[in-house]
């Protein structure tokens, strides 16, 4: 089989609409870590949450020296 122009054009659209494909899905990847990471920074500035935690801490405390 011959390798004529037409089948490098196919070829090359086939391949930059693969890269555009990886390329999406990175950004939606991106998208999803950054937004994990976010909700993480937010819980650990809730003063709520933080509360929780140290009521925790000392129960775990109490829990040991009894």
């Amino acid at each position: 089989m011959r390798y004529n122009n037409q089948n490098y054009k196919d070829d090359q659209k086939t391949f930059e609409e693969f890269m555009k494909g990886l390329s999406d899905r990175a950004d939606k990847e991106q998208e999803i870590y950054d937004e994990k990471m976010k909700s993480l920074s937010d819980a650990q500035n809730d003063p709520k949450l933080l509360e929780l935690q140290l009521k925790a801490i000392k129960l775990m405390e109490k829990e040991q020296n009894v």
